[in-house]
């Protein structure tokens, strides 16, 4: 499809497709988390938390960004699981710079 505007014929591309993303699946001892895809302005919203809170707070926000916990699931995690999924987040934000 194309248009014509100002005198000048401009390509417009209309996608008819989602893009798909990869999803990262993460299996802890029986639990199985499924990252979702995370939007670009998450890195930064990261960065701010780090810097105005503190790192602890920074990846738990990060890890309800991630996996779509709730309150009541992140309170049954165990100590082990808990430092999986942070190192699982970290590398997920990684990705995202």
């Amino acid at each position: 499809m194309s248009k014509k505007g100002n005198g000048r014929n401009t390509a417009i591309e209309i996608q008819d497709k989602a893009v798909e993303r990869e999803q990262t699946v993460v299996q802890i001892g029986g639990k199985v988390f499924v990252q979702k895809p995370l939007a670009a302005n998450v890195y930064f919203e990261y960065q701010r938390r780090i810097t105005a809170q503190s790192p602890s707070i920074a990846i738990e926000w990060l890890m309800y960004e991630a996996y779509g916990l709730s309150d009541e699931q992140f309170g049954e995690l165990k100590f082990r699981e808990k430092g999986r999924l942070q190192s699982a987040s970290k590398l997920a934000i990684a990705d995202c710079n």
